[in-house]
């Protein structure tokens, strides 16, 4: 009796002691922070993320959110644009004005597909926005190569390349396997990249590289179709498409353009947009010629 009480003790503080290095290994996973006022978005939006290796914190309304953001300082915020009481919109800009809050990656989604409502969502500072309904599959490598790509260009900023390289224990990370030249035009975001398909993972940065390669040139035809048509509105929402696209690679003169395409609202302007676009397609046959040379 005496050795079977010890062995069933034994067997309950080996349960505790895993259920515990469990919990501890869920806490140390990167926090998303949720808000959404549908239980079954948000539901489904915790299964898929944590099943992508994220910590999943949620709330139903904004004013919750900003309060848990206190509390639990998120590597990344998933926030829906329509919400009861504070809309989305609002929460944005109230994080962006906290201390902290000014880089954390914000993904809004949004059953809006209105030019407006996209539109505003980056006046505020919203990172990017994702529409429903939602491809699940999609939205966790979404998030996830958006907070890599935030830790990277955080230590950028704060340490330049060789602290982000000592940090990581990496000694060799500015060694690109092809050798940048420094005269090279492209050459500060090239190994920007390089040290990006580092910590991502050449795998990674290669769809993505492929992805924005095969779309950017469907969305320049989608874009001067609607200039030769004058739909303005399509043309904005293509517009906002690429310069998302265009984001995800640090593509700074691609975005700039997209956002002046963006605030054009009327077809007398069109001629404008027929200059930005020729511009766009040159600046991405230049950008093309980079990205299949050096990584492709």
């Amino acid at each position: 009796m005496y050795t079977c009480k010890l062995r069933i003790n034994d067997q309950h503080h080996e349960r505790e002691a895993m259920m515990n290095s469990g919990n501890e290994l869920y806490e140390n996973r990167p926090v998303v922070l949720i808000a959404d006022d549908d239980d079954n978005f948000r539901l489904l939006a915790r299964k898929a993320l944590e099943v992508a290796g994220f910590r999943v914190e949620e709330v139903e309304d904004g004013e919750r959110l900003l309060e848990l953001f206190e509390q639990i300082p998120p590597d990344i915020v998933l926030l829906d644009i329509m919400m009861p009481g504070m809309d989305g919109f609002m929460v944005c800009s109230k994080i962006r004005e906290r201390p902290g809050g000014e880089y954390i990656p914000v993904l809004m989604v949004t059953g809006l597909d209105d030019i407006e409502s996209i539109s505003k969502a980056y006046e505020v500072g919203a990172t990017d926005f994702i529409t429903k309904p939602i491809n699940w599959l999609i939205l966790s490598h979404r998030v996830r190569f958006m907070m890599r790509t935030k830790k990277l260009i955080d230590e950028i900023v704060q340490n330049e390349l060789q602290a982000l390289a000592d940090l990581y224990v990496i000694p060799d990370l500015l060694e690109d396997k092809k050798e940048i030249q420094s005269n090279h035009p492209y050459s500060e975001w090239l190994k920007n990249l390089r040290a990006l398909e580092r910590i991502a993972g050449e795998e990674i940065l290669t769809k993505v590289i492929r992805s924005f390669l095969e779309e950017t040139p469907i969305l320049i035809q989608a874009i001067q179709d609607c200039i030769d048509s004058q739909d303005i509105f399509t043309m904005q929402i293509k517009a906002i498409l690429l310069k998302s696209n265009s984001s995800n690679l640090g593509i700074t003169k691609m975005i700039a353009l997209c956002k002046e395409l963006e605030e054009i609202r009327s077809s007398e302007f069109l001629s404008t947009a027929r200059e930005k676009m020729q511009e766009i397609e040159e600046e991405f046959n230049r950008i093309k010629t980079c990205l299949i040379q050096e990584f492709l």
